[in-house]
């Protein structure tokens, strides 16, 4: 979803560093609970004196052997994100302060970078998925499928999505060094940095009255920028069927998928959330403003989260067709806790559910009529919108 760490985003270690840090789990998981003590009432671990002993006693080892230079903040920032990393699920993380500027500033849709959406891979390679037009990333020919090798000279391997934007977006200078593998060759571009303003929906009306819509993410100002899509081939263009392409699009914000399904849906649910003790939390569409054309969706293996949202509630009330491959299959949602110092912990803390009660975490959502050939998938839309 641009630099941006979205719903979908993942933090990953390298093999070392994994190593170093499922010990320090051990050693710090007392300390670092004692942070939210005081918001969540937890009673003190029955382990945290002993784990505080040991981190002393490490902290003095270190002092007296470690020829190196010490970065204590850093040390720190490692234990938390090794305690989080000690419950094996990719989408809970912890973020340092200055980290979690960077989320909210991706998914305001502003942000000062090279404008081009980067996604980690499940063979931890991170993958250039779109370009915003116009973008620095644009005017030097980074492509999608790009993979990143390394930037400024530092590799990408082993890195998290969060470590990779940010080595790009705070790089000490404003000309950024980026290396990328395209079809085996690596290519190397010197780019410089300016303020992007994420376009995540872009539209035109196609042959035969359609309409077609891409939302490459759900972020802060997409809901706002649908709507001028929607005015706009509807109204003025007059259009009669409709496209929406949400391939390749990470998720966003589960508040602008759902602002953006009412605007489309039946009176009913948009989708809803329970979590571990069951409570269950619902998010409704009045109804006043169904859409009333035939319309289909374009779906593939990189549309995910807020994106399945949105296809699964429009699949479920029968509102459209779904076309490509099946989507990525993140039903689960993240809430963000804030700390005492401004540092965040992401936390899974419920599954979604469409309309239908389908979970559709690890599975995905089927399309309706599949396509796989990436190059045929809008022709497949197309035709199949005209039978509507």
């Amino acid at each position: 979803m641009d630099e941006n760490t979205k719903m979908t985003g993942k933090r990953r270690l390298s093999p070392l560093t994994a190593f170093i840090l499922g010990i320090v789990v051990t050693l710090v998981a007392g300390a670092a609970v004692n942070l939210l003590t005081s918001r969540f009432g937890d009673k003190e671990s029955p382990h945290s004196r002993a784990t505080t002993q040991k981190i002393q006693v490490i902290e003095r080892v270190i002092d007296q052997k470690y020829m190196g230079d010490i970065d204590r903040q850093k040390m720190t920032d490692y234990m938390l994100v090794g305690l989080v990393a000690g419950l094996e699920d990719p989408y809970s993380t912890y973020y340092t302060k200055e980290e979690y500027e960077m989320v909210q500033q991706s998914q305001s849709g502003v942000f000062k970078g090279i404008g081009a959406t980067i996604s980690l891979q499940e063979d931890g390679t991170h993958k250039i998925t779109d370009i915003i037009p116009g973008s620095p990333a644009e005017k030097n020919d980074l492509r999608i499928g790009d993979i990143l090798i390394s930037v400024d000279g530092q590799p990408c391997e082993g890195l998290t999505l969060t470590e990779v934007v940010y080595n790009i977006r705070y790089s000490a200078e404003d000309v950024v060094t980026i290396v990328v593998e395209r079809e085996g060759e690596e290519l190397s571009y010197d780019i410089t940095k300016d303020y992007v303003n994420d376009i995540s929906v872009r539209y035109e009306p196609l042959e035969d009255d359609i309409g077609y819509i891409r939302i490459t993410a759900f972020n802060q100002n997409t809901p706002e920028q649908f709507t001028e899509a929607l005015d706009e081939l509807l109204n003025r263009q007059g259009v009669k069927r409709l496209i929406f392409d949400l391939r390749g699009n990470p998720g966003g914000l589960l508040s602008s998928v759902c602002e953006m399904c009412r605007q489309l849906l039946p009176k009913g649910l948009v989708c809803y959330a329970e979590d571990k003790e069951g409570n269950r939390e619902e998010y409704a569409c009045d109804g006043k403003s169904e859409l009333q054309l035939p319309a289909v969706i374009l779906i593939n293996e990189n549309s995910a989260s807020a994106a399945e949202i949105f296809a699964g509630a429009m699949q479920d009330y029968g509102k459209a067709v779904l076309v490509g491959t099946t989507s990525f299959g993140k039903g689960i949602i993240q809430n963000a806790f804030t700390l005492y110092d401004g540092s965040v912990l992401k936390l899974t803390i419920a599954h979604y559910y469409t309309p239908n009660g389908r979970d559709i975490h690890g599975v995905g959502i089927a399309p309706d009529v599949t396509e796989e050939d990436p190059e045929k998938q809008l022709d497949a839309a197309i035709r199949e919108v005209k039978k509507l």
